[in-house]
């Protein structure tokens, strides 16, 4: 996983401000760990989470999974 300079609060504060402008409809994450996800839902509401998850891989299945459930 790559890491960023840039604050997960920090973008995902920007992506919600974008959202409630009008210039994008959704929010989606990709390759974050649960606390990642639950900080992320705190600052805008996240439509599609993406990680690796296949038939092969399921490490991330602890994950996905209880996030996407509601």
């Amino acid at each position: 996983m790559e890491h960023s300079d840039v604050p997960l609060a920090d973008s995902l504060g920007m992506m919600a401000q974008l959202q409630q402008e009008g210039k994008i409809r959704h929010v989606g994450v990709s390759n974050l760990l649960l606390g990642q996800i639950h900080e992320a839902e705190k600052i805008v509401r996240i439509a599609p989470v993406q990680n690796l998850y296949n038939l092969i891989d399921r490490r991330d299945e602890d994950i996905i999974l209880p996030t996407r459930r509601r």
